[in-house]
Parts: C-alpha cells; structure tokens; sequence
C-alpha cells in the first residue's frame, strides 16, 4: 500500500479531521467518479477550463489522502488544460493520455483507500 498510498499524508488527515476521516475518504470516492466524468466530457467538448477545474479538485483531495500518484497525474492535466489553446489537438491527446493513466491511478487507490474507513 506504500506505495499506492502515502501513510504519512493519511495519518496527517486523521490527525487533522478525527473521526470524519472516513466520510472523507467516502465523499472523495463519490466526488471523483464525477469529476472524472467532468474530465471526460471536456475532453469529448474540448473544453480544457472543464478539464482543468475538475482535474485541480482531484488534485488536492487526493493530495490530502495520501493518493499521490492519483494527485500528480491530476497536476499534469491541470497545468496543461490551463495553458492549452482550443485547437491544439496535440495537447489534448497529452491529456487523453493522462486521463487514462489518472483513471488507473483511481482504480489502484480505490481499493486501498477503502482499507483505511
């Protein structure tokens, strides 16, 4: 699980948010089967704002739940959507091809995350 998840982030949440943690780590779960759905469709649409917005709140909550993998692949996407133009067809393959790699990241993280409610 180390490697998926990074302890040090998790025992920090808890820390921090107590017996809610769980709920978190739920409404994370919840959250990201939309903001991925939202990912999806801006890059259906070439709407790289939609893309950039959902792949920065992926970004920090992973970041939050020690789903490290899942948060930088999130801030790839961010940055790229952010500085993207309408027509560069290059660079949204770039973040088609991220959004396969951060939809595999939530798979792994899925399961191992569950563990810890």
């Amino acid at each position: 699980m180390s490697q998926i998840i990074n302890m040090a982030a998790v025992e920090e949440a808890k820390d921090i948010m107590k017996d809610k943690f769980p709920m978190m780590v739920e409404y994370f779960l919840e959250d990201a089967v939309m903001y991925t759905g939202d990912i999806d469709a801006g890059l259906m649409n070439r709407d790289a704002h939609k893309v950039q917005s959902a792949a920065h709140t992926i970004k920090s909550s992973a970041k939050q739940l020690g789903a490290d993998k899942l948060s930088e692949l999130a801030k790839q996407m961010e940055h790229i959507a952010a500085d993207i133009t309408d027509s560069n067809e290059e660079e949204f393959q770039k973040l088609a091809e991220l959004f396969t790699e951060l939809k595999d990241a939530l798979a792994e993280a899925e399961p191992e995350l569950k563990k810890l409610v």
